[in-house]
């Protein structure tokens, strides 16, 4: 597993296909049945990888992407992991906006929505502020990328998602990330 964070953090296609194949490896050692958090970890590693690889017409590499958190999902739980369940849901919620677009985008973007809906529901304010106001701009964007009849609607929506993120950056958390959610603001109105 660690040879697959090394190759993946080195970046590039060939370096990402290594990393997955040494993925790939470790499961044979990090079973669902004995090594079950490991197991899913490195299923949400391999998801990580896929989603880094260049996409293509087909979507096939986003869709193995979401295959490996839906894998991981698997043993995450909001109970039990409701850190790492937060991250897999928003890793999955990303990958179903990067999907080519095509008939079912606002169906993969309503999924994505969802996604990172829940997500939030681990992310307390006090707790993880990055990860929520991160959480919180992606929702944001995901609301804009919607392309249904309820334009004015999704505006709205999207624009509560960013004064969320900006007010749990007042207290001082994460000052960039801040300056990001307003910026998104500003674009929204």
């Amino acid at each position: 597993r660690n040879m697959g964070n090394a190759y993946s953090q080195l970046g590039g296609k060939s370096n990402w296909l290594a990393s997955i194949a040494c993925y790939k490896e470790a499961l044979k050692s990090f079973t669902i049945e004995r090594f079950p958090d490991e197991w899913a970890s490195v299923h949400n590693n391999i998801g990580n990888t896929y989603a880094q690889l260049p996409a293509n017409k087909a979507g096939s590499n986003t869709r193995k992407a979401i295959q490996h958190y839906e894998l991981a999902l698997g043993v995450y739980s909001l109970r039990d992991h409701p850190i790492h369940w937060a991250m897999t849901q928003r890793n999955l919620a990303q990958a179903h906006l990067n999907l080519p677009s095509g008939d079912s985008r606002d169906r993969d973007v309503q999924k994505a929505i969802s996604l990172f809906r829940s997500a939030l529901r681990a992310y307390a304010p006090e707790s993880y502020p990055h990860e929520r106001v991160y959480t919180q701009i992606k929702l944001g964007n995901a609301y804009l990328e919607l392309q249904d009849s309820n334009r004015k609607v999704n505006l709205e929506r999207a624009r509560k998602c960013f004064e969320r993120a900006v007010d749990v950056c007042s207290s001082g958390n994460s000052p960039q990330l801040g300056a990001n959610a307003q910026l998104h603001l500003g674009v929204c109105y």
